[in-house]
């Protein structure tokens, strides 16, 4: 490989040197309690690359010396004045003095190694620090679906993908007395927020790393110090593969309930819907047939009324045929004489007298009025002379009428309908009945 492809392939893919640097603060929790108790601020730096951990560490106080095989990433140290010199990262650190570090990192750098050099360099980590010192070793994350079978093997020079557990596994088996496993840069929703199949896929942490401590702090340490570094090792940080999965079937095993809620109440409201319509519908055709009830009453009354009112009609026609046939005049005087002996008796001679006579004036005031109604001229000349006597009124109330119609009388046991239609008959027949008698008025 040339000596400046794998600086060139770096800065490419892994990230410009802020960010790279940002991302490794994560590591100054557990740095900072080992200044504050007491510790050397020794450290070196296995596979340095570019150096931003180098540069981080010079800034927190710390004087860390770095080694690498790649002259191009040294040249990016020597750049910025760090300590660095060119070697196999297992050669250098078997030649340092055992107990002689308070910090041992290799970040990335594992993952080119065969698993058996990978042994051997945590095993001589181990035996450089001192008691209290801390491995670090950082490498991509398998359990990041996208990074362990695609990401990966961007990279030409790596070895083979290193599962969390293992790495965890190595160091606690080669004497380390605690490790914490760091989940970074984790691309997943945080929680409460919706987790989607994309997240599971390739949000889990792209990279990871074991924090491993030798031994025990000595008994005289500061309480505080202690703590922070406790709490550093007891962090929560970043997801497996495996809980973000069981988030993603949390999530929607809740929402196929929800969806089960929701179908169940849209079930029992259609059930409803159904009921209310069926009921709705049952009382609009009850609704339907009073209606058809009330209007077959309705036409029946209606027929009832103009039945009575032709048969009515019909009499008084009859009436009236009988009136002006030739045997009622002819009998009238037998009539009359028939009648005249109970007319004595109720009203006496002379009150009989005078209705006698005013019945042959009416009556020869009738025959008068009709001789006189083909005759316009002669019945205007009248009239006339009728106003100058003061006689018209008396005139108007002998002239002939015709029979008024009889008009079905309005019954309790009507319908509201009904008593609409028999109110409204009983004004159109009245109205007949005026403009009749306005019409005899007009002719006399």
């Amino acid at each position: 490989m040339s000596q400046d492809f794998y600086r060139a392939f770096e800065d490419r893919h892994r990230g410009s040197r802020d960010l790279i640097r940002d991302r490794q603060r994560v590591y100054l929790s557990f740095l900072r309690p080992l200044a504050q108790l007491g510790m050397p601020p020794q450290a070196v730096d296995l596979g340095c690359g570019r150096g931003e951990w180098l540069e981080l560490l010079r800034g927190e106080g710390w004087r860390a010396s770095g080694v690498d095989l790649d002259e191009g990433m040294l040249a990016a140290c020597h750049e910025l004045g760090l300590d660095v010199r060119s070697g196999d990262v297992l050669q250098h650190l078997q030649s340092l003095a055992t107990a002689s570090l308070s910090v041992v990192s290799a970040l990335h750098v594992a993952e080119h190694m065969p698993f058996r050099d990978l042994q051997l360099l945590v095993s001589e980590a181990l035996r450089v620090l001192r008691p209290g010192g801390l491995l670090i070793l950082e490498t991509p994350n398998p359990e990041n679906l996208v990074v362990g079978s695609s990401g990966f093997y961007m990279d030409p020079t790596h070895a083979r993908p290193l599962p969390p557990p293992l790495l965890a596994f190595l160091a606690e088996f080669s004497g380390f007395g605690r490790v914490a496993t760091l989940r970074l840069h984790e691309a997943l929703a945080p929680p409460g927020r919706p987790v989607e199949l994309i997240h599971v896929l390739a949000g889990v942490s792209p990279d990871y790393a074991i924090v491993a401590q030798k031994g025990e702090l000595n008994g005289n340490a500061d309480d505080q110090a202690r703590a922070a570094l406790d709490a550093a090792f007891a962090q929560a940080c970043g997801s497996s593969l495996i809980e973000a999965a069981a988030r993603y079937d949390q999530q929607w095993s809740a929402r196929l309930r929800e969806m089960h809620v929701i179908g169940e109440m849209a079930r029992e409201s259609s059930i409803l819907l159904t009921r209310g319509q069926q009921a709705l519908k049952e009382r609009l055709d009850a609704i339907e047939r009073a209606n058809a009830i009330g209007a077959g009453l309705e036409r029946g009354a209606v027929n009832h009324v103009f039945a009575l009112n032709d048969q009515i009609s019909a009499l008084n026609r009859q009436v009236e045929a009988m009136r002006r046939s030739t045997s009622w005049r002819l009998t009238a005087p037998l009539r009359w004489a028939g009648a005249l002996p109970r007319a004595l008796r109720q009203r006496g001679v002379k009150g009989t007298a005078r209705g006698a006579l005013r019945h042959v004036a009416m009556a020869s005031a009738r025959t008068a009025a009709r001789i006189l109604r083909d005759r316009p001229k002669a019945r205007a000349a009248i009239m006339r002379a009728a106003k100058r006597l003061g006689l018209e009124r008396y005139l108007q109330r002998m002239r002939s009428t015709p029979p008024a119609p009889v008009i079905i009388q309005e019954s309790n046991r009507m319908t509201a309908s009904a008593h609409r239609v028999h109110q409204n008959l009983r004004f159109s027949l009245t109205r007949r009945l005026e403009k009749k008698e306005e019409l005899v008025a007009d002719r006399h």
